[in-house]
C-alpha cells in the first residue's frame, strides 16, 4: 500500500508509514527511495511527534487493536485542516459465521504455530472440496440468519454465512491455509456495523465522503471540516 501511495503521489510528497512490529522490514524494502519514512508505533500511544498529515490510510489494522475507536480518533488527531482519512475494518457478519469464527479462534489461541496450522489445513481442505464440487445454490432470504437471497457458489455460500473456509485456485494449498490462519489466529479481531463506523466519523467531526460495504468489511473515507 505504501508503494501504491508513492507511485501516485507527487515527487515532493512525504510518505510516513507506521507499524507495531514491521517498520524495520519496510525501511529495508524502501531503502534509497526518497521521502519515505517508517516508524515503530502503537496506534493507541502518543503519535503527536509524527506531525500533521493531509491524508491518512489505515487498512485492516484498527480491528486488531484493543480499542479500535480510540485508535481511530488518535489518527484523526493527526489530520491537518481539510485533511482526509480512509479506513477499512471488518464488518459484523451473519450470526452463524460470527459464532464459527470466534469458536475456531478460541480453539487455536493456545496452540503452537504448527498445531494451529493443522487446524487451518482441515478448514482449507473443506473450502477446497466445496469449491471443487462446482455446485450453485439458489437460496431465499433468511433474515434471522443474515442470509441474503440470491444464487451462490456453494463454497462462497458457506464462506459468506457460516464459516470462513477460504479457497482460491490461484494459490497453492499451503498459501490458502495461511490466509485462513491469518483470519483465525489474531485474538484481537473486532467486527463492526456500518452505523457504528459512521458514528466514529461523526464523533470526530468528519464529513463522510465515501462509504462502501461488502460481505467482509466496511470502507469509509472522511474529511476534516
Amino acid at each position: 500500500m505504501t508503494a501504491l501511495l508513492k507511485m501516485y503521489a507527487s515527487e515532493n510528497c512525504r510518505i510516513t508509514g507506521i507499524d507495531l512490529v514491521a517498520s524495520e522490514i519496510a525501511k529495508e524494502n524502501f531503502n534509497g527511495i526518497p521521502n519515505t519514512f517508517f516508524y515503530s508505533k502503537d496506534l493507541l500511544a502518543d503519535l503527536s511527534d509524527l506531525g500533521k498529515f493531509d491524508f491518512i490510510y489505515c487498512q485492516e489494522v484498527l480491528h486488531h487493536t484493543n480499542d479500535p475507536k480510540r485508535a481511530f480518533l488518535n489518527l484523526v488527531s493527526l489530520l491537518d485542516n481539510g485533511g482526509e482519512i480512509a479506513i477499512y475494518v471488518y464488518k459484523k457478519k451473519a450470526p452463524m459465521r460470527e459464532y464459527a469464527d470466534d469458536y475456531i479462534r478460541s480453539q487455536i489461541a493456545g496452540l503452537s504455530y504448527e498445531d494451529a496450522m493443522k487446524v487451518c489445513y482441515s478448514v482449507t481442505q473443506l473450502g477446497k472440496e466445496l469449491h471443487d464440487a462446482g455446485i450453485k445454490v439458489n437460496v431465499p432470504a433468511v433474515e434471522v440468519l443474515g442470509i441474503e437471497k440470491g444464487e451462490y457458489d456453494l463454497q462462497r455460500f458457506i464462506y459468506h454465512f457460516f464459516l470462513k473456509c477460504f479457497w482460491n485456485d490461484q494459490f497453492n494449498f499451503h498459501d490458502n491455509a495461511v490466509i485462513n490462519y491469518d483470519w483465525y489466529h489474531p485474538q484481537n479481531c473486532t467486527r463492526h456495523t456500518l452505523e457504528e463506523i459512521e458514528g466514529w466519523f461523526h464523533d470526530a467531526g468528519l464529513e463522510i465522503t465515501q462509504s462502501y460495504v461488502d460481505f467482509y468489511g466496511i470502507t469509509m473515507r472522511g474529511k476534516k471540516k
